[in-house]
């Protein structure tokens, strides 16, 4: 990766750039030297670009206003081909390539603007999914009174998938009745039982679900609000050691780095002071599970 598309890529949603990186990392082995050659644009320059052709000097190059663009927004990149080797670095028109850059950023979930119908198809423009193709009244008006990171943090919000809720279930176990784990009274998948939550005579599998449900969402949020660039399978994962743990253990785990999260989850296997087999086995999970590549 060269200089100018590291420096644009910093600017951008973390989970955006670790698509992107990706994508020019598979191109550059198959031959294709991918740049990125747009980023974040700011609402000021984006009003400028909109300027070009109509009150300003030039073609028009754009149909957005500031504030009406992905770019503005840091969840959004133009990448064109280069031509492998060529100093200073140009431009490469191969249809061929583009299609293999166009396939691969639509494999991976983006948006590509190449898929959009009339006026609005735009061949080298990727963005995130889940957002609206052109930003809503919601988003700039976060943006404008709390900057992009409160947008990022509003809308992009990953969910636990159904494997991984799967995976929980499984290293959890199904209790309907209350037991006592580590000293504290628990319900069905783990549940950590509150002050007002009594079950004199147990739960029913379909409260058990919905007590798992409320539990994912608050570790969800906690997960989410480190605001890091995660696959789906270490998403899980993170949502799984959670609701294991707690919040506390999970800033602990994420303190050494994403890289040392696979041999760090180790390390918490142990109950009052020695080793238990059943949480070593759980965290041997975890780190395969983390090391999965699928997003």
């Amino acid at each position: 990766m060269d200089a100018i598309t590291a420096q644009r890529l910093s600017l951008v949603h973390p989970k955006l750039r670790l698509i992107i990186t990706e994508v020019i990392a598979e191109l550059a082995a198959q031959g294709v030297d991918v740049r990125v050659t747009q980023g974040l644009r700011t609402v000021e320059q984006q009003d400028a670009l909109y300027a070009q052709g109509r009150t300003a000097p030039g073609h028009i190059v754009t149909n957005a206003r500031g504030g009406y663009s992905a770019h503005n927004f840091g969840i959004a990149v133009d990448c064109v081909p280069g031509v492998v080797g060529k100093k200073p670095w140009g431009p490469d028109w191969d249809v061929a390539h583009y299609s293999k850059m166009q396939d691969s950023c639509r494999f991976k979930g983006l948006v590509c603007g190449c898929d959009w119908k009339g006026d609005l198809g735009d061949e080298d423009h990727f963005q995130l999914a889940g957002y609206p193709v052109t930003p809503d009244d919601a988003m700039r008006e976060v943006l404008a009174k709390y900057g992009m990171q409160a947008v990022w943090n509003m809308m992009f919000c990953m969910k636990t998938s159904d494997a991984g809720i799967k995976f929980i279930e499984k290293n959890e176990g199904l209790r309907l009745v209350v037991y006592l784990d580590a000293g504290k009274p628990c319900i069905g998948y783990g549940h950590d039982l509150l002050p007002d939550e009594v079950y004199p005579n147990g739960i029913t599998m379909a409260t058990a679900q919905l007590l798992l449900d409320k539990d994912l969402g608050q570790w969800e949020n906690a997960v989410n609000a480190c605001n890091l660039p995660l696959t789906q399978s270490q998403f899980d994962v993170l949502v799984d050691f959670t609701h294991n743990l707690g919040v506390g253990a999970l800033h602990q785990l994420l303190s050494h780095g994403l890289d040392q999260v696979p041999t760090q989850l180790e390390r918490w296997d142990h109950v009052g002071g020695a080793e238990n087999a059943g949480l070593l086995f759980r965290r041997k999970a975890e780190a395969a599970m983390w090391q999965e590549k699928a997003l």
